[in-house]
């Protein structure tokens, strides 16, 4: 049975990199929910790529432009965490990979969300201490 993934942080280093790794195995992996900010091409590419069930761009001008190119798309494009519907099944694995105080809240969103996460920031950890 597949995994099913989620990668926040997608067009970011690690996001690319676990991104790479799942292309080699297809097979193991089903790829739930992308999130990135602006980079437009490798958000295009993504979609067209893994076609991921749910993508999150948090920067408005970018998602627009996303949202109007994939509107026949199966995958569903989101402003904001919180617009994903909360009905969604649980992931099997959350690689959490938002440097800085930026990846706080989607890593809180997410904790809900996974049975399992990976942290590629330190950062999500210090800033959510008392959290």
């Amino acid at each position: 049975m597949k995994k099913k993934i989620s990668i926040l942080g997608s067009t970011g280093s690690i996001g690319s990199t676990t991104l790479r790794i799942i292309n080699y195995k297809k097979n193991l992996f089903d790829v739930d929910t992308l999130a990135a900010n602006s980079n437009y091409k490798k958000i295009s590419q993504q979609i067209l790529k893994f076609k991921p069930t749910n993508f999150v761009i948090s920067n408005y001008q970018t998602y627009s432009k996303i949202k109007k190119k994939f509107k026949n798309s199966n995958t569903k494009i989101f402003n904001h965490y919180k617009d994903i519907p909360k009905k969604i099944k649980k992931n099997d694995i959350v690689v959490a990979a938002i440097p800085g105080i930026a990846g706080l809240e989607s890593t809180i969103h997410y904790t809900a969300k996974t049975k399992k996460i990976l942290l590629a920031n330190k950062e999500s950890i210090i800033c959510g201490w008392d959290i």
